[in-house]
């Protein structure tokens, strides 16, 4: 049993990209551009961009959760995987105010 609970930890733990997260925030105008902008910069400097969730995408689909943004799980030259977050100042917003409401949804004890 203790191999399986270390094997489902290990597991999860590959699964969790964003234990370290950043985010940046660009004004609605520049938004396109600075997070094109970013990832070419980190690519250049040795950062390996895995994987890019764009939510604007879902908007008024039936995947929509009301999150706008493009999380971006990226892999360091060092080998730390972390998540970046691109907001426009609006987004940003909305996402810091419905923030409760995502962390109620994802508990499976509700």
């Amino acid at each position: 049993n203790a191999v399986k609970f270390n094997s489902s930890i290990a597991s999860e733990a590959k699964r969790n990209n964003d234990t370290l997260r950043y985010t940046m925030i660009f004004p609605t105008v520049d938004y396109q551009s600075g997070c094109n902008r970013v990832l070419s910069e980190l690519e250049n400097r040795g950062y390996d961009v895995r994987k890019i969730w764009n939510a604007w995408t879902l908007a008024e689909t039936p995947a929509d959760t009301g999150y706008r943004g493009i999380n971006v799980t990226i892999i360091s030259s060092q080998k730390q995987k972390f998540e970046l977050q691109f907001h426009t100042k609006e987004s940003f917003k909305l996402k810091m105010e419905t923030h409760g409401l995502y962390k109620e949804r994802r508990n499976p004890q509700i």
